[in-house]
């Protein structure tokens, strides 16, 4: 399969648009499928305030488990997971934590960075992206809750991680990410396209 670059600047909302946009083309296939998740609310006085809670997107791959993942776009040079610590208790925190439960279950839980390119005075980073898979078992992720690991650098998400090829497409570059994931969910890869 022909690979692209990935765009060299996203926004959150332009990463999360081509990623529905991809399980549309994933579900025609009866691939896979995924759309965002629900968010939960609790009413105060007069309104209602809503909890951000819940990764992005949730779905399930065809003959496999369910999927959680949540996105996330870095023009940083590390990504920072002070927020996703227990003591915060903040939505972030309840995020991973959601995660870690499910990877329990068997259910494939992952966070989708997005690194947007940088030109620094000697050295220019393209755009990439990592798969950073959340699973209970992984000591890291109490390392991460006992600030042991405080941020995640590119090269800690190559590492780590699975980077997602992207391919083209008639309007813009998709990421190609099913074979990503079974790069560490089956050890094994798949050709899967992501043309009409």
């Amino acid at each position: 399969m022909q690979t692209v670059a990935p765009p060299p600047s996203l926004t959150g909302s332009e990463f999360q648009s081509q990623l529905a946009e991809l399980s549309e083309v994933y579900t025609k296939k009866l691939l896979a499928t995924w759309s965002t998740s629900g968010v939960q609310a609790t009413r105060t006085a007069n309104e209602w305030l809503v909890i951000p809670s819940k990764p992005d997107f949730e779905g399930v791959i065809a003959n496999g488990p369910p999927l959680k993942f949540d996105t996330k776009v870095c023009s940083a040079a590390s990504f920072a997971w002070a927020p996703y610590r227990r003591e915060t208790g903040g939505s972030k925190a309840r995020q991973l934590k959601y995660m870690l439960h499910r990877s329990k279950f068997g259910e494939i839980c992952f966070f989708l960075i997005h690194w947007n390119a940088r030109e620094l005075k000697k050295v220019k980073q393209p755009a990439e992206t990592h798969i950073i898979p959340v699973v209970a078992s992984d000591d890291y992720w109490e390392k991460v809750d006992a600030a042991e690991i405080r941020t995640l650098s590119r090269e800690d998400g190559r590492a780590r991680g699975v980077v997602v090829e992207w391919a083209p497409f008639p309007i813009k570059p998709r990421p190609i990410l099913l074979p990503a994931i079974f790069k560490f969910w089956g050890g094994g890869s798949l050709e899967v396209g992501v043309e009409d």
